[in-house]
């Protein structure tokens, strides 16, 4: 089934059409005005199309490898966009064009392409076509769109085709979907090939004719449109078939996380099985601030590759669709669905990571075991003004316990009147230290790890504000398809 989105507003013609079929289709004339090629654009004054159909336009040999003048203009015409007055007659709208840069037919994959730059800006009802470099989806029986004017015809029209394989690193073959290779044919040379599957063009048309009964149409791909012409904006999508679809069960799974505990810590009370606070308020906060730490910076890190592979649309549409799972990946439906994905996946889950890092400092005790670790007894420390927990395991405060500060364990006696104590080992490890809150309704407490845990928060907080600001820069950057107009 084709999906398109549509443009902002369809009513108004005076919206160019974006990420549809129709987007940015034009066609070259000759001297004679008679359309020869196909061609289409990357930005409002840039025109892709193949180095053959330049030379047509300019009466020269099709094959010929000569460079072309720099005075030389070949018309451009928009079908698809309204009629202009031109000299009290009404016509085409047209622009002119010059040669920006020319790979002539050869042998290589590369070959056969060229860079036009108009004269002036095309009608903005033209729209611009978004070229889409896609990576890590199989092609395999996607529906695509050919618009052109068969040989010997002067109306421009769709045709719908699938692919057929790759015939070398470059080149990629593709027929008719109907079986009867009528696109195969000059005039669709420089066309653009329209993935309805990926609402982009993947590559430009290159018709070849084998034989009068024997017609194969030859795609150039998005990579090689990059490598050959790097004026050309291409969006690189390596995400693979699957990420929507993975993307929103990680980035539900960690909203439901830091919402359970947020709540948690709020709530006296909070069902046990909800957090792995367990029904303790300052444990919920603890494994809150370091799960967020390891968790906020991977969702970012999915934003920002998702960002940059849809770099030429509009901020809105740079975001995935959430909830998404099917085949291939989309960006956001809408604004609205943009800013509730930024709030409740990006800002809340900051806030809470904040708010989890301030409950830990402010109501976390840091808890040790008495006895042979530290050399202290429960007794000594209850004598220190510190408080403990015997009912089960006998923990207890001290005061050089913190989150970066440990302990220095009390000396051994000597084994024998008169030798110097014997210094007992740096206890850390062994569930030496537990941080939580055992003087609440739910007394619990959790392992921890001072100084390397508050520091992998820290860090991983840190690398979250920095990535939210790049992804803030990713999404005010212009869509560098559409910067003039």
């Amino acid at each position: 089934m084709r999906q398109t989105i549509e443009p902002d507003d369809p009513a108004n013609p005076e919206v160019p059409p974006f990420a549809s079929p129709d987007a940015g289709l034009v066609q070259i004339r000759n001297s004679s005005s008679l359309p020869i090629g196909m061609g289409f654009l990357v930005t409002p004054d840039l025109v892709v199309t193949c180095a053959h159909v330049v030379n047509a336009a300019l009466d020269r040999d099709p094959g010929e490898r000569a460079p072309i003048p720099p005075s030389a203009e070949i018309t451009v015409t928009f079908p698809l966009a309204p009629d202009e007055k031109r000299d009290n007659r009404t016509e085409m709208a047209s622009r002119m064009g010059r040669v920006l840069r020319f790979v002539p037919p050869g042998r290589l994959p590369g070959d056969d392409i060229a860079l036009l730059r108009l004269d002036k800006p095309a009608p903005a009802q033209a729209g611009v076509t978004i070229l889409a470099d896609v990576r890590n989806v199989a092609p395999d029986n996607d529906e695509l769109g050919i618009f052109g004017a068969p040989m010997g015809t002067t109306l421009a029209v769709h045709f719908d085709a699938r692919f057929a394989g790759k015939t070398n690193q470059s080149w990629v073959q593709i027929e008719d979907a109907g079986g009867t290779g009528t696109f195969a044919t000059g005039g669709f040379s420089g066309g653009r090939v329209w993935s309805y599957r990926h609402e982009a063009a993947i590559g430009v048309v290159v018709a070849k004719h084998t034989s009068e009964m024997l017609r194969i149409a030859f795609m150039i791909p998005a990579r090689t449109i990059a490598r050959s012409l790097p004026e050309v904006p291409v969006e690189q999508r390596p995400l693979g078939p699957y990420y929507c679809q993975i993307w929103t069960l990680f980035s539900g799974a960690f909203f439901l996380f830091v919402t359970a505990h947020l709540l948690a810590n709020r709530i006296n009370g909070f069902p046990d099985a909800l957090s792995l606070g367990f029904g303790n308020q300052v444990v919920a906060a603890f494994f809150g601030a370091v799960v967020g730490a390891a968790l906020l910076p991977v969702q970012l890190l999915t934003l920002i590759r998702f960002a940059r592979a849809f770099r030429l649309h509009d901020w809105w549409m740079r975001l995935p669709r959430f909830g998404h799972m099917t085949m291939p990946d989309r960006p956001t439906r809408s604004r609205l669905a943009a800013a509730l994905t930024l709030f409740l996946l990006v800002v809340f889950p900051l806030y809470c990571q904040f708010h989890f890092m301030n409950a830990v400092y402010r109501q976390a005790k840091i808890y040790i075991y008495t006895g042979d670790s530290f050399g202290y007894t429960t007794g000594e420390l209850l004598a220190m003004g510190q408080s403990c927990d015997v009912r089960t395991i006998h923990l207890c405060t001290h005061p050089d316990a913190g989150l970066f500060s440990l302990v220095s364990p009390k000396p051994l006696p000597p084994t024998e009147p008169g030798l110097p104590e014997q210094r007992r080992p740096l206890a850390y490890f062994d569930n030496t230290y537990h941080i939580g809150a055992r003087d609440l309704p739910t007394p619990n407490s959790v392992t921890f790890f001072p100084i390397i845990e508050p520091l992998f928060v820290l860090l991983g907080t840190v690398t979250a504000l920095f990535l939210i600001v790049r992804l803030a820069v990713l999404l005010r950057l212009p869509p560098s398809s559409r910067l003039q107009r």
